[in-house]
């Protein structure tokens, strides 16, 4: 988190007018997302460590952006190289078994009916999840409420093997 928070820092001083301008003009606006709440550090700058807050509708749109290489309706909003970065695996989770974490997405593999189905994912505290699949055109969004309780992010991965990708299968 501490690492995220300094990122969001260094971003807020390089790009011009500040970060929260930059995002609602060059990510928000373009995807049509206009009520967003920022969290904010004891800087006063955007916290990018979390705590984001918007409509389920308006994730699923992020993690749509995501899914398609970065365009959203015929636009380049990222830049597809980044997206293709960001899903990458760069390190592996100590004590779970193929879970990784690469450029702020963790990484997962989802097996039913024996079958595996990768994932990149976004999660935030209380289960929130918005999940992106690599080889299936899904994007799933979760939101919860499971604020600092143990179970929030093994509830969501139920949801997920157990009920949506069989339904889907």
């Amino acid at each position: 988190t501490a690492g995220v928070v300094l990122l969001g820092d260094v971003l807020n001083k390089s790009v011009p007018k500040g970060l929260e301008e930059y995002a609602d003009k060059k990510l928000f606006k373009p995807l049509n997302i206009d009520k967003y709440q920022w969290q904010y550090t004891p800087q006063k700058v955007v916290n990018t460590a979390g705590g984001l807050q918007m409509t389920s509708l308006e994730f699923a749109k992020i993690g749509q952006l995501y899914k398609n290489k970065g365009q959203w309706k015929g636009q380049q909003i990222l830049p597809a190289e980044w997206v293709n970065k960001t899903f990458t695996r760069q390190i592996q989770i100590p004590e779970r078994v193929d879970e990784f974490y690469g450029y702020l997405f963790w990484n997962k593999t989802y097996t039913v009916n024996g079958k595996n189905y990768e994932t990149f994912y976004c999660a935030g505290n209380g289960g929130n999840e918005f999940i992106i699949f690599k080889d299936l055109p899904i994007v799933i969004i979760i939101t919860s409420k499971a604020y600092n309780k143990p179970y929030g992010h093994s509830q969501a991965d139920t949801i997920v093997k157990d009920f949506i990708l069989p339904s889907l299968m």
